[in-house]
């Protein structure tokens, strides 16, 4: 059980987060710190709570990061591009965002001596796309250059690297976690909501 924690949650609007928020809410104060490009917290009853404050910032923007987490004992790292279509219609932000995006916010937990936990949000994608029963010891797959399905794990893997790297020279205390990006509440689009609407 999580009680009395300053939480730091990069990508705090999305739907993931806004599933770890209803969890923490009461006992925690939360910072969300997010674009606002999706935004589930809105309409979910919880941006109103006494105990969250918004920000409304770009993990590519690592001073106003930095600032912002000042004083945070954990931080939730989920922002980040997904989405089929996103994904293949700007494979350079995918890229950029989820791997800068990353650096920014471990350097800005590093900066802050995050003691904590740091929590690092990857995809099960990683393991390809023939992965049966995979387990997190399993080796990772990647495709070919250039080939637009690969943009999104890869750039995810390299944030995973780069988080252990921070744990392992700076003993920033990191956990990785892949889970699958669908369930109640999901905005913007994806593979289950594709295949449910039927278009």
């Amino acid at each position: 059980m999580i009680e009395n924690k300053q939480i730091f949650i990069t990508g705090g609007a999305g739907f993931i987060a806004n599933t770890l928020i209803s969890n923490l809410i009461e006992k925690n104060t939360i910072t969300v710190y997010d674009n606002f490009h999706r935004d589930t917290l809105s309409n979910s009853g919880y941006a109103n709570h006494p105990n969250i404050k918004i920000v409304k910032g770009d993990v590519l923007d690592i001073d106003f990061m930095i600032r912002s987490m000042a004083g945070a004992e954990i931080v939730v790292h989920a922002a980040g591009i997904a989405g089929i279509d996103t994904v293949i219609k700007d494979p350079v932000r995918t890229m950029t965002v989820n791997m800068i995006g990353t650096a920014n916010a471990l350097e800005a937990a590093h900066i802050n001596g995050v003691k904590d936990r740091f929590i690092d949000f990857s995809t099960s994608e990683i393991f390809g796309s023939m992965a049966y029963k995979s387990a997190e010891t399993d080796n990772t797959v990647s495709g070919s250059a250039g080939e637009a399905r690969w943009v999104y794990a890869v750039s995810k893997l390299a944030g995973e690297h780069l988080a252990h790297a921070y744990f392992k020279q700076h003993n920033l205390p990191v956990v990785t976690v892949r889970p699958f990006r669908y369930g109640p509440g999901q905005t913007g689009e994806g593979a289950i909501q594709i295949f449910i609407k039927g278009h």
